[in-house]
């Protein structure tokens, strides 16, 4: 009796051994499949292992863990390609964005996020969150080199994770850590793209730039948008000493000073100043002559706003903004169908030396463009203006 028990215990260890080997080799064969199908090209097979794996409950290990780092890195590629080709006109859609939420979302509750790799990866998806922002200092580097990537989206989305980061886990990052993102953020306002650019504007308010500008300097800027001109030339000119080739605040400063040298276009366009003018015009030549030294000419709002100001045909500020070639094209072809003869009158006179001493500049259809011009304003209403473009509309040739 004795004999058949332990034979019958044997027999039911035996096959509890052989249940427990059956299931661990379906848990292989499971999670083997799991890994193949997030790696898979198709988008549904990645979009239903991940639900899957959601719906099981249990936490990935780490073979799991590593394949859905892979995920975040593929699908992160996969967007930036589609928004590339697309020139961002094509958006990714409500579905695959839920999917890549949720797909950020278990990566940072289980992936290890001391890992500098995983960290790189998940800040470059734009469904990045509190996970990865709660590392604080550590991925403040990786941020700050994501600004010099040639991607703008990818620069513009570290402007704002850097916002995110002082404004709202400021308690972790070190006065030091601060000051190098407010540094970062000031440089970010010469990004030459406008998006980027932009971001970095909305931000710098929020952020305590004492190490860059002071509260002085921040009243002077505000005083700039006085309707009182003399307002207006008492700020720059106090502005205008703390303006340096190097300078931290520099580029806070031209950022103010470029939309104002645009008002006082407008008001020396429009001839609006009676009294006072020898004053203005010294104030107004030299902020025209502060914005052009200190902007980047090559930047598209700094060109327009620069050449659609007042100054002689035969300074030294025509040949630097000729030297742009086809994009100052552009901005005389805009000026060229202004409502006032002076401003016709002088973008037929530079085109006509765009052509003579920057020809290398332009290629044959822009060339095309200019002689259209030239022939259209051959029969301007003003006289002076015809004749200059018809002088030119000859010079060239037809």
């Amino acid at each position: 009796m004795k004999m058949k028990i332990i034979t019958l215990t044997g027999a039911l260890l035996l096959m509890a051994i052989i249940c427990l080997a059956v299931q661990a080799s379906g848990q292989i064969q499971d999670q083997d499949d799991l890994i193949k199908q997030l790696a898979s090209d198709n988008i549904e097979q990645r979009i239903n292992a991940l639900k899957i794996l959601k719906e099981s409950g249990s936490a990935p290990n780490e073979q799991v863990k590593k394949a859905l780092i892979d995920l975040v890195d593929k699908e992160n590629k996969i967007v930036e390609a589609k928004l590339r080709e697309s020139d961002v006109q094509i958006g990714i859609g409500e579905y695959y964005g839920e999917y890549l939420s949720e797909l950020v979302s278990i990566v940072e509750r289980h992936a290890d996020l001391n890992d500098r790799r995983t960290l790189s990866i998940l800040l470059h998806n734009f469904h990045a969150g509190a996970g990865v922002l709660d590392q604080g200092e550590a991925i403040v580097p990786l941020l700050t080199g994501m600004l010099k990537e040639d991607f703008f989206l990818n620069r513009k989305h570290a402007v704002q994770m850097l916002r995110r980061l002082v404004n709202d886990y400021r308690s972790k990052l070190s006065d030091a850590t601060v000051a190098a993102i407010e540094q970062a953020l000031i440089e970010s306002l010469r990004d030459h793209h406008p998006m980027v650019r932009l971001a970095a504007e909305q931000l710098l308010p929020k952020v305590s730039l004492n190490s860059s500008l002071g509260q002085i300097q921040t009243e002077l800027i505000r005083q700039l948008d006085s309707a009182d001109w003399r307002r207006r030339a008492e700020a720059f000119q106090k502005l205008h000493l703390d303006v340096t080739p190097t300078g931290a605040e520099t580029a806070i400063i031209m950022d103010a000073l470029l939309p104002l040298l645009d008002k006082e276009n407008s008001i020396m366009t429009s001839g609006a100043i009676s009294e006072g003018k020898e004053e203005y015009a010294r104030y107004y030549d030299l902020l025209l002559e502060t914005v052009s030294t200190h902007s980047d000419i090559a930047n598209n709002r700094v060109l327009a706003i620069v050449a659609h100001s007042s100054y002689s045909l035969d300074s030294p500020l025509v040949q630097k903004l000729l030297s742009q070639g086809e994009m100052m094209c552009v901005q005389l072809s805009n000026m060229s169908r202004s409502k006032l003869p002076g401003e016709r009158l002088k973008a037929i006179i530079l085109l006509e030396e765009l052509v003579t001493s920057y020809r290398h500049t332009i290629d044959n259809f822009m060339m095309e463009v200019i002689k259209q011009i030239f022939d259209d304003r051959s029969q301007d209403s003003d006289e002076m203006v015809r004749k200059r473009a018809q002088q030119a509309l000859s010079k060239i040739g037809n």
